[in-house]
């Protein structure tokens, strides 16, 4: 996570980590296998076309690397997801659909 945000250059204005109760019961859980910490950025972003889809492409990055290590991304704090990134985070989302 250090290298992405370094490598983007965009200004991090702070970090909280929430802890999150496994929840096997709801069909999006968040933390659907086991307990889970959450790391939520809080980032200075321009507020332009050009400063979304950086912020954007930022957050893909991230949501990205939490799937390799086996994480999700939350559905809250989304902005536009690819669709192979919401389902590979939510397996369960067809059968909410």
């Amino acid at each position: 996570m250090r290298q992405i945000v370094q490598d983007d250059g965009t200004n991090l204005l702070g970090v909280t980590l929430r802890y999150v109760k496994a929840n096997t019961d709801t069909t999006l859980s968040y933390a659907p296998r086991e307990d889970a910490f959450a790391v939520i950025f809080y980032f200075n972003e321009l507020r332009s076309a050009e400063g979304r889809a950086k912020g954007d492409e930022l957050v893909k990055r991230l949501n990205r690397l939490a799937l390799r290590s086996e994480g999700t991304c939350y559905l809250t704090y989304a902005r536009d997801l690819d669709a192979d990134i919401l389902r590979r985070a939510y397996p369960g989302m067809g059968r909410l659909f």
